[in-house]
């Protein structure tokens, strides 16, 4: 791994190929190699990348990118993916990262996907109560409702509930998730 990441010293070898849907920091979060995302990062991979930057989205490519099938960051991945290890590393190094004093801290926290998805709906939905626990601890939105995810307007705790994630069902509502909000379905 240590070569790995030494032949990746230059920034422009942290940004993926044209080709590459996602970054070597997203692939590291999605497959919970801890070490390999804090090297990645000491290394000076961009938290918030994760598109190419074609020339057409040059500028928007300074805030935050997405992958291109599913709009989603290494934060997403790390959380869909239950590596909260990885969370953790992340959201350490965005609290210093240009994105954070560009977009907001709390904004990278909550970003969204294509269908709407945070993080956080992601985490809850596959039950994954340590992700829940960091995204809560580090800002995310406790009652934040998607867009398509889900069905429309799901929040965090639809996803729990409908996924029989007790534990995460618990843990959001003692971080104050509302047990009466509507989603699409009732």
């Amino acid at each position: 791994m240590s070569s790995l990441v030494s032949s990746l010293s230059s920034r422009s070898r942290l940004t993926p190929p044209a080709f590459s849907p996602q970054t070597a920091l997203m692939l590291a979060a999605m497959h919970g190699k801890t070490d390999c995302v804090r090297r990645l990062l000491d290394a000076g991979a961009n938290v918030s990348l994760a598109r190419p930057p074609y020339r057409w989205l040059e500028l928007a490519s300074r805030i935050v990118m997405f992958d291109s099938s599913q709009g989603r960051t290494c934060l997403h991945y790390a959380a869909y993916y239950g590596h909260a290890d990885c969370l953790r590393a992340i959201l350490s190094a965005a609290k210093t990262a240009p994105v954070s004093q560009s977009w907001g801290f709390a904004r990278f926290v909550n970003v969204r996907d294509d269908t709407g998805a945070t993080p956080l709906h992601l985490a809850a939905r596959q039950g994954w109560r340590r992700c829940v626990h960091v995204l809560l601890e580090n800002g995310a939105i406790v009652s934040a409702s998607s867009g398509a995810f889900g069905f429309p307007g799901s929040t965090p705790l639809h996803l729990a509930a409908r996924g029989g994630n007790l534990d995460c069902v618990r843990q959001l509502l003692s971080w104050g998730a509302d047990r009466l909000q509507r989603d699409s379905v009732g």
